[in-house]
Protein backbone atom coordinates (compact mmCIF):
# COMPACT_ATOMS: atom_id res chain seq x y z
CA UNK A 1 0.00 0.00 0.00
CA UNK A 2 1.50 3.31 -1.08
CA UNK A 3 1.64 6.16 1.45
CA UNK A 4 2.64 9.74 0.72
CA UNK A 5 3.49 11.98 3.70
CA UNK A 6 3.53 15.54 2.42
CA UNK A 7 5.85 16.92 5.13
CA UNK A 8 8.60 15.09 7.01
CA UNK A 9 7.50 13.94 10.48
CA UNK A 10 9.58 12.76 13.44
CA UNK A 11 12.19 10.06 12.91
CA UNK A 12 10.17 7.40 14.77
CA UNK A 13 7.08 8.05 12.67
CA UNK A 14 8.99 8.04 9.40
CA UNK A 15 10.81 4.83 10.35
CA UNK A 16 7.53 3.06 11.15
CA UNK A 17 5.93 4.38 7.96
CA UNK A 18 8.78 2.93 5.89
CA UNK A 19 8.43 -0.42 7.67
CA UNK A 20 4.66 -0.75 7.23
CA UNK A 21 4.01 1.00 3.90
CA UNK A 22 5.50 1.59 0.52
CA UNK A 23 6.49 5.14 1.42
CA UNK A 24 6.65 7.66 -1.39
CA UNK A 25 9.41 10.05 -0.42
CA UNK A 26 9.02 13.80 -0.79
CA UNK A 27 12.25 15.75 -0.53
CA UNK A 28 10.77 19.12 0.50
CA UNK A 29 8.78 20.57 3.37
CA UNK A 30 6.85 23.07 1.26
CA UNK A 31 3.08 22.66 0.70
CA UNK A 32 1.90 20.57 -2.23
CA UNK A 33 1.29 22.45 -5.45
CA UNK A 34 -1.88 21.73 -7.40
CA UNK A 35 -0.17 19.59 -10.04
CA UNK A 36 1.66 17.64 -7.34
CA UNK A 37 -1.58 17.14 -5.40
CA UNK A 38 -3.38 15.73 -8.44
CA UNK A 39 -0.47 13.40 -9.11
CA UNK A 40 -0.41 12.24 -5.47
CA UNK A 41 -4.12 11.38 -5.54
CA UNK A 42 -3.47 9.18 -8.58
CA UNK A 43 -0.32 7.49 -7.20
CA UNK A 44 -0.89 6.94 -3.46
CA UNK A 45 -3.44 4.81 -1.63
CA UNK A 46 -3.15 7.04 1.44
CA UNK A 47 -2.22 10.70 1.49
CA UNK A 48 -1.15 12.30 4.78
CA UNK A 49 -1.52 16.05 4.18
CA UNK A 50 -1.29 18.93 6.62
CA UNK A 51 -1.97 22.66 6.78
CA UNK A 52 -1.12 24.43 3.56
CA UNK A 53 -1.75 21.44 1.31
CA UNK A 54 -4.70 22.75 -0.67
CA UNK A 55 -7.06 19.93 -1.54
CA UNK A 56 -9.92 21.85 -3.09
CA UNK A 57 -12.45 20.50 -5.55
CA UNK A 58 -10.09 21.15 -8.45
CA UNK A 59 -7.61 18.63 -7.01
CA UNK A 60 -10.07 15.75 -7.44
CA UNK A 61 -9.98 15.78 -11.21
CA UNK A 62 -9.61 13.00 -13.74
CA UNK A 63 -10.61 9.36 -13.63
CA UNK A 64 -8.95 6.56 -11.74
CA UNK A 65 -8.07 8.28 -8.49
CA UNK A 66 -6.14 5.72 -6.47
CA UNK A 67 -6.31 7.48 -3.10
CA UNK A 68 -8.85 6.13 -0.59
CA UNK A 69 -7.88 8.04 2.56
CA UNK A 70 -6.80 11.58 3.40
CA UNK A 71 -5.33 11.20 6.89
CA UNK A 72 -4.96 14.87 7.78
CA UNK A 73 -2.14 15.77 10.17
CA UNK A 74 -3.94 18.38 12.25
CA UNK A 75 -7.27 19.19 13.85
CA UNK A 76 -8.46 21.69 11.26
CA UNK A 77 -9.34 20.39 7.81
CA UNK A 78 -10.67 23.53 6.13
CA UNK A 79 -7.98 23.12 3.45
CA UNK A 80 -9.75 19.95 2.26
CA UNK A 81 -12.96 19.91 0.23
CA UNK A 82 -14.60 17.08 2.16
CA UNK A 83 -17.64 16.89 -0.12
CA UNK A 84 -15.45 16.56 -3.20
CA UNK A 85 -13.40 13.84 -1.50
CA UNK A 86 -16.54 11.96 -0.46
CA UNK A 87 -17.90 12.16 -3.99
CA UNK A 88 -14.78 10.28 -5.15
CA UNK A 89 -15.01 7.68 -2.40
CA UNK A 90 -12.15 9.14 -0.34
CA UNK A 91 -12.45 9.20 3.45
CA UNK A 92 -11.09 12.15 5.43
CA UNK A 93 -9.79 11.90 9.00
CA UNK A 94 -8.23 14.40 11.39
CA UNK A 95 -6.61 14.44 14.85
CA UNK A 96 -8.93 16.13 17.37
CA UNK A 97 -7.40 16.49 20.83
CA UNK A 98 -3.86 15.70 19.71
CA UNK A 99 -2.54 19.23 20.27
CA UNK A 100 -5.02 20.55 22.85
CA UNK A 101 -2.59 20.61 25.77
CA UNK A 102 0.30 21.84 23.64
CA UNK A 103 -1.75 24.75 22.32
CA UNK A 104 -3.01 25.66 25.80
CA UNK A 105 0.55 25.59 27.12
CA UNK A 106 1.66 27.97 24.36
CA UNK A 107 -1.27 30.30 25.09
CA UNK A 108 -0.28 30.50 28.76
CA UNK A 109 3.34 31.00 27.75
CA UNK A 110 2.41 34.00 25.63
CA UNK A 111 0.18 35.41 28.38
CA UNK A 112 2.95 35.14 30.98
CA UNK A 113 5.58 36.51 28.61
CA UNK A 114 3.41 39.55 27.89
CA UNK A 115 2.53 40.25 31.52
CA UNK A 116 6.06 39.68 32.83
CA UNK A 117 7.90 41.18 29.85
CA UNK A 118 9.92 38.01 29.41
CA UNK A 119 10.76 38.72 25.78
CA UNK A 120 12.17 42.13 26.66
CA UNK A 121 14.22 40.64 29.47
CA UNK A 122 15.62 37.89 27.26
CA UNK A 123 16.69 40.44 24.65
CA UNK A 124 18.27 42.58 27.37
CA UNK A 125 20.41 39.66 28.57
CA UNK A 126 21.39 38.57 25.05
CA UNK A 127 22.46 42.13 24.24
CA UNK A 128 24.77 42.13 27.26
CA UNK A 129 22.95 45.07 28.84
CA UNK A 130 21.91 43.44 32.12
CA UNK A 131 23.98 45.03 34.88
CA UNK A 132 22.26 43.46 37.88
CA UNK A 133 18.87 43.54 39.56
CA UNK A 134 17.23 46.65 40.97
CA UNK A 135 13.72 47.14 42.41
CA UNK A 136 12.06 48.73 39.38
CA UNK A 137 13.82 46.77 36.65
CA UNK A 138 11.46 45.24 34.06
CA UNK A 139 8.36 45.65 36.19
CA UNK A 140 5.41 43.82 34.67
CA UNK A 141 1.93 42.81 35.74
CA UNK A 142 0.53 40.08 37.93
CA UNK A 143 -1.31 37.27 36.16
CA UNK A 144 -2.51 35.70 39.41
CA UNK A 145 -6.04 36.77 40.29
CA UNK A 146 -6.71 38.62 37.04
CA UNK A 147 -9.87 38.19 34.94
CA UNK A 148 -9.37 36.30 31.69
CA UNK A 149 -11.72 36.40 28.70
CA UNK A 150 -11.84 33.38 26.39
CA UNK A 151 -13.56 33.43 23.01
CA UNK A 152 -14.67 29.87 22.26
CA UNK A 153 -14.88 27.39 25.15
CA UNK A 154 -14.04 24.26 23.18
CA UNK A 155 -11.29 21.76 23.99
CA UNK A 156 -8.49 24.30 23.81
CA UNK A 157 -10.49 27.05 25.50
CA UNK A 158 -11.29 24.76 28.43
CA UNK A 159 -7.67 23.62 28.68
CA UNK A 160 -6.55 27.26 28.91
CA UNK A 161 -9.28 28.05 31.45
CA UNK A 162 -8.24 25.12 33.68
CA UNK A 163 -4.64 26.31 33.72
CA UNK A 164 -5.68 29.89 34.38
CA UNK A 165 -8.13 29.06 37.20
CA UNK A 166 -6.37 26.25 39.03
CA UNK A 167 -2.82 27.39 38.34
CA UNK A 168 -3.13 31.16 38.71
CA UNK A 169 -6.44 31.73 40.49
CA UNK A 170 -7.77 33.72 37.54
CA UNK A 171 -11.44 34.60 37.10
CA UNK A 172 -12.63 33.12 33.82
CA UNK A 173 -15.24 34.65 31.55
CA UNK A 174 -16.09 33.18 28.18
CA UNK A 175 -18.35 33.25 25.17
CA UNK A 176 -19.34 30.10 23.31
CA UNK A 177 -21.77 29.02 20.63
CA UNK A 178 -23.32 26.38 22.88
CA UNK A 179 -23.97 26.04 26.65
CA UNK A 180 -21.13 24.49 28.63
CA UNK A 181 -21.14 22.43 31.83
CA UNK A 182 -17.67 23.24 33.15
CA UNK A 183 -15.78 21.64 36.07
CA UNK A 184 -14.56 25.07 37.23
CA UNK A 185 -16.24 28.41 37.93
CA UNK A 186 -16.64 30.57 34.83
CA UNK A 187 -18.95 33.39 33.79
CA UNK A 188 -20.84 32.91 30.53
CA UNK A 189 -20.94 36.12 28.51
CA UNK A 190 -23.41 37.12 25.79
CA UNK A 191 -22.91 35.16 22.57
CA UNK A 192 -22.42 38.38 20.58
CA UNK A 193 -18.67 38.60 20.09
CA UNK A 194 -18.49 42.39 20.33
CA UNK A 195 -20.39 42.53 23.63
CA UNK A 196 -18.39 39.65 25.06
CA UNK A 197 -15.03 41.17 24.22
CA UNK A 198 -16.00 44.54 25.61
CA UNK A 199 -16.59 42.91 29.02
CA UNK A 200 -14.39 39.81 28.84
CA UNK A 201 -11.31 40.48 30.90
CA UNK A 202 -8.70 42.90 32.12
CA UNK A 203 -6.16 41.99 29.49
CA UNK A 204 -8.73 42.40 26.72
CA UNK A 205 -9.80 45.80 27.99
CA UNK A 206 -6.31 47.12 28.63
CA UNK A 207 -4.68 45.96 25.44
CA UNK A 208 -6.70 47.31 22.52
CA UNK A 209 -4.46 45.45 20.07
CA UNK A 210 -6.17 42.24 21.15
CA UNK A 211 -9.57 43.69 20.31
CA UNK A 212 -8.40 45.00 16.96
CA UNK A 213 -6.86 41.63 16.08
CA UNK A 214 -10.09 39.78 16.87
CA UNK A 215 -12.07 42.40 14.94
CA UNK A 216 -9.99 41.71 11.83
CA UNK A 217 -10.38 37.96 12.38
CA UNK A 218 -14.15 37.90 12.82
CA UNK A 219 -16.53 39.37 10.26
CA UNK A 220 -19.26 39.36 12.89
CA UNK A 221 -17.46 41.80 15.18
CA UNK A 222 -18.50 45.40 14.56
CA UNK A 223 -16.71 48.22 16.33
CA UNK A 224 -17.26 51.94 16.58
CA UNK A 225 -14.60 54.38 17.79
CA UNK A 226 -15.33 55.84 21.21
CA UNK A 227 -13.60 59.05 20.16
CA UNK A 228 -13.09 60.88 16.90
CA UNK A 229 -9.41 61.26 17.75
CA UNK A 230 -7.05 59.03 15.80
CA UNK A 231 -3.82 57.38 16.86
CA UNK A 232 -0.81 59.22 15.46
CA UNK A 233 2.54 57.73 14.54
CA UNK A 234 4.41 61.06 14.66
CA UNK A 235 4.58 63.71 17.43
CA UNK A 236 1.67 66.11 17.44
CA UNK A 237 2.36 69.84 17.47
CA UNK A 238 0.82 72.56 19.57
CA UNK A 239 0.73 75.82 17.62
CA UNK A 240 -0.05 79.27 18.99
CA UNK A 241 -1.00 80.40 15.49
CA UNK A 242 -4.54 79.29 14.63
CA UNK A 243 -6.22 79.15 11.26
CA UNK A 244 -9.52 81.01 11.08
CA UNK A 245 -11.78 81.27 8.11
CA UNK A 246 -13.95 84.28 7.31
CA UNK A 247 -17.67 83.74 7.05
CA UNK A 248 -17.90 86.59 4.54
CA UNK A 249 -18.54 85.43 0.96
CA UNK A 250 -16.12 88.07 -0.27
CA UNK A 251 -13.22 86.61 1.59
CA UNK A 252 -12.12 83.17 0.47
CA UNK A 253 -8.68 83.41 2.05
CA UNK A 254 -7.90 82.61 5.66
CA UNK A 255 -6.85 85.25 8.15
CA UNK A 256 -3.89 83.18 9.30
CA UNK A 257 -0.76 85.40 9.43
CA UNK A 258 2.20 84.40 7.31
CA UNK A 259 4.79 82.47 9.26
CA UNK A 260 8.40 81.99 8.33
CA UNK A 261 10.35 78.84 9.10
CA UNK A 262 11.89 80.53 12.12
CA UNK A 263 8.60 81.69 13.61
CA UNK A 264 7.06 78.32 12.92
CA UNK A 265 9.79 76.52 14.78
CA UNK A 266 9.48 78.84 17.75
CA UNK A 267 5.70 78.68 17.94
CA UNK A 268 5.19 74.97 17.33
CA UNK A 269 6.60 72.42 19.73
CA UNK A 270 6.10 68.66 19.62
CA UNK A 271 4.29 66.88 22.40
CA UNK A 272 6.57 65.10 24.85
CA UNK A 273 7.28 61.51 23.79
CA UNK A 274 5.16 58.76 25.32
CA UNK A 275 6.67 55.66 26.83
CA UNK A 276 5.42 52.35 25.37
CA UNK A 277 3.57 51.47 28.58
CA UNK A 278 1.80 54.85 28.96
CA UNK A 279 -1.65 55.26 27.38
CA UNK A 280 -1.65 57.93 24.70
CA UNK A 281 -4.10 60.82 25.15
CA UNK A 282 -7.03 60.56 22.78
CA UNK A 283 -6.23 56.97 21.82
CA UNK A 284 -8.99 55.04 20.10
CA UNK A 285 -10.62 52.24 21.97
CA UNK A 286 -12.94 49.61 20.57
CA UNK A 287 -16.50 49.37 21.85
CA UNK A 288 -19.55 47.63 20.41
CA UNK A 289 -21.24 49.60 17.64
CA UNK A 290 -24.76 50.81 18.45
CA UNK A 291 -27.49 48.73 16.88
Amino acid sequence: MKLLITRTLTDDVMRRARAEFDLLDRATNTPLGQAETIEALHKADILLPTLGDALGAEAFTGDGLRCKLLANFGVGYNHIDVEAARAHGIAVTNTPGAVTDATADIAMTLLLMTARRAGEGERLVRAGKWSGWHPVQMLGQHVTGKRLGIVGMGRIGQAIARRAHFGFGMQVAYTSRSPKDLPFPAEALPPQLADALANAGEYNRRHNAVLRAVHKWSPRARWAPASSATRRTSPRRRCSTRTTRSTSPSSAATTRPAATASTRSSRCTPDPPHTPREPRPGARRCVPAPT
